[in-house]
């Protein structure tokens, strides 16, 4: 045992390897014996390409941690019993050294099965391993597990529902009716007992209701007429009372406890602005732990403990960081949660007691990804959820004579690749403005960036709004601003200004119900905008008055797709479902441009108003879906498809100079994952 009793190299925790040979160095081996220790004995190495084997890198952190695991593992045991029981005890360990060697060579087969999770000291043990429970086009991330961990619950999109699926087989089955209305089904949680569902409901109000997993039982548990929506998020461990936060139409948050017996509520905790992100029960039922922002205007989070029975509460995870919970251990030991101190989202480990930290958090995995917290079974497993689309924006040469692709898309090099879109032109066409919502942060904070990039030189400012969300469909207006819907940081809803120079931020019209999307006319005297019609089913396309606030409403319809105003500000072309429309800006009667057999997802205008470029939908989402782009004569005249194919959410914007388009290319997705073999 003397080659094993040289402890590695130090280094931070945050510091990376970055070849087999400083690998090597750190463990003051040769570089075929820790590649040999890589394929036999778990070493946590990483890959940078999945196809190159030799472009590695490992963190100090996770290689301690496997170090540490390791030595109690290959020192021989004192006899202290028969020779016969240490031969056996040796076989079985010798046994268990393979069958994880062989874990480790199939998963190295599939490259979305890579990936694996080291320890931190005494906490969370090594070699824990992870495994994909789902994916394809139904993935929600909206979900929770089933205690057993059989089920995921999830609203399903497509239809408004409230879906289970089986994770053995596959199948999925809807407990609730669709889309009714304007109703639909919000986030669900199952009770400890797995036969019953609590779910956030979208009606009239919001309401938080039960029902039974075979479909049973339906019924409104608590409804509140003045919030946005309800979220449940964990049943009491006794099965009698659910953790909700709900949400007011002017932003505000509370931690609610809703007794199941008779509906009512009991507030633990006014939030204001600094709303919380995952709220959960410690398994004895005594403590709830949540994170939220450390102040109103940035996104960081801590980790804080507030008694379930009353008292003040106390921050458990503080750290200049963003910090947000993933889930409370099924045993008590502590809690999990995610953390980007090391630069990139990682998964941590926090052990607790008494709902006070004991000691110093462990890191579990480095380089988690874009986390989405989904939950816990109650035999440890944790799943959560990965972002894996790939948007970004892409420019293609056209011909503004007829239209058609001149030379192959280039996609726009950026400093985050994968999580780039919603582009427009400034109106000199010197500049393009594009979001940008790095994925590292985008299971914590959803901030969004907005980056401002010179045509000429290819440099960039990054502009950071006080907007928690911004929503598709940016334009940038004559006065060098930037039109925005999405969230401010107190959570309203809204449409906003953005400066180009400063990212300062101006409201321009808040709205208690939901605004999609806006446009200034040139002159910028008035605002179209469409929104839902909440609580009353479908859609309004809106034009107001800014100095006056005087508005009208032009149409209505069950779900507007987009719209685009056109470049003079006399018209109006906006699609829904497969139907493209026109009309004039002041009011007046629609005239249909277009009716296809798929949906119209994108609506734009060429530069000189002759032509109106709408994106076309086809095949199915998720799977073979894609969209085509095509323009029709404003004037009259048969659609063309111009030979493009973009992203299945393509957000086009034409230049003035009408010889280029920027959209968006790719598809989102998401994936979920299990997590087994990595608590204390």
């Amino acid at each position: 045992m003397r080659a094993f009793e040289e402890a590695p190299g130090r280094r931070t925790a945050a510091e990376r390897l970055e070849s087999w040979k400083e690998i090597a160095a750190y463990l003051k081996r040769d570089v075929r014996t820790v590649q040999r220790w890589e394929k036999r004995e778990s070493l946590p190495v990483h890959r940078h390409n999945h196809d190159k084997l030799a472009t590695v890198y490992a963190y100090p952190a996770e290689i301690d941690s496997w170090w540490n695991n390791r030595r109690p593992r290959l020192e021989p045991t004192k006899p202290t019993t028969a020779s016969g029981r240490r031969s056996l005890r040796w076989w079985l360990a010798a046994g268990g050294a393979v069958l994880a060697s062989a874990a480790g060579v199939a998963l190295w087969q599939f490259p979305a099965a890579r990936w694996r999770f080291g320890g931190g000291g005494a906490g969370p043990s090594a070699g824990a391993m992870v495994r994909r429970v789902w994916a394809g086009s139904e993935v929600n991330l909206t979900s929770t597990p089933s205690p057993d961990g059989r089920y995921l619950s999830f609203p399903d999109i497509k239809t408004g529902a409230l879906g289970i699926r089986e994770l053995a087989t596959g199948k999925t089955r809807h407990l609730t009716n669709g889309y009714k209305d304007g109703e639909l089904a919000g986030e669900a949680v199952f009770s400890p007992d797995g036969k019953r569902l609590a779910y956030g409901w979208s009606s009239k109000g919001a309401e938080l209701r039960l029902i039974n997993m075979d479909g049973s039982g339906a019924r409104v548990l608590y409804r509140d007429e003045a919030l946005r929506n309800v979220e449940p998020n964990e049943w009491s461990p006794d099965g009698k009372s659910i953790l909700a936060l709900d949400m007011s139409k002017d932003g505000a948050s509370k931690i609610l406890l809703i007794l199941v017996a008779d509906g009512s509520a009991r507030t633990l905790k006014t939030m204001g602005p600094l709303r919380p992100g995952r709220v959960v029960f410690s398994p004895d039922g005594r403590y709830i732990a949540y994170d939220a922002p450390v102040r109103e205007d940035e996104p960081e989070r801590d980790v804080y403990v507030l008694p379930a029975g009353g008292g003040d509460e106390h921050a458990l995870i503080t750290h200049p960081a963003d910090d947000y919970v993933l889930g409370w251990a099924p045993d008590g030991t502590g809690i999990l949660f995610a953390s980007d101190r090391m630069g990139k989202t990682s998964a941590w480990f926090q052990p607790v007691s008494g709902g006070r930290p004991q000691g110093a958090p462990r890191l579990v995995r480095a380089d988690l990804g874009p986390v989405s917290p989904i939950g816990f079974a109650r035999n440890g497993t944790y799943y959560y959820g990965v972002w894996t689309g790939m948007l970004d924006i892409h420019v293609a040469s056209i011909d503004p004579a007829t239209g058609r692709l001149r030379q192959a898309p280039d996609s726009l090099t950026s400093r985050h690749t994968g999580s780039n879109m919603n582009a427009d032109w400034s109106p000199d066409g010197q500049h393009l403005v594009y979001c940008s919502l790095p994925l590292e942060t985008a299971g914590g904070s959803r901030r969004s960036i907005m980056v401002v990039r010179s045509l000429s030189t290819g440099a960039e400012r990054r502009l950071t709004p006080r907007l928690n969300f911004i929503l598709p469909g940016i334009r940038w207006s004559s006065d060098a601003s930037i039109l925005v819907s999405g969230w401010d940081t107190q959570h309203r809803g809204g449409l906003y200004r953005v400066d180009t120079r400063t990212g300062a931020v101006e409201v321009v019209l808040r709205g208690p119900a939901h605004i999609r999307q806006g446009e200034l006319s040139p002159d910028g005297k008035s605002l179209y905008y469409n929104t839902n019609d909440a609580p009353n089913p479908g859609s309004r396309l809106v034009a107001r008055e800014l100095a006056t606030g005087r508005e009208e409403t032009l149409c209505r319809t069950m779900s507007f797709a987009s719209m685009a105003l056109s470049p003079d500000g006399r018209l109006l072309a906006f699609s829904f479902d497969t139907e493209l429309r026109i009309m004039p800006a002041a009011g007046g009667a629609q005239r249909q441009l277009a009716m296809t057999p798929d949906r119209i997802a994108e609506v734009a205008w060429t530069p000189d108003g002759r032509h109106v470029l709408f994106a076309r939908r086809r095949g199915t989402p998720g799977k073979d879906a894609t969209t085509e782009l095509w323009r029709i004569p404003v004037d009259g005249g048969p659609a063309e498809n111009l030979g493009l194919t973009m992203g299945t959410v393509p957000q086009m914007r034409c230049h003035p100079d009408g010889r280029r388009i920027a959209f968006n290319h790719g598809k989102p997705s998401a994936e979920v994952w299990a997590m087994d073999r990595f608590l204390p």
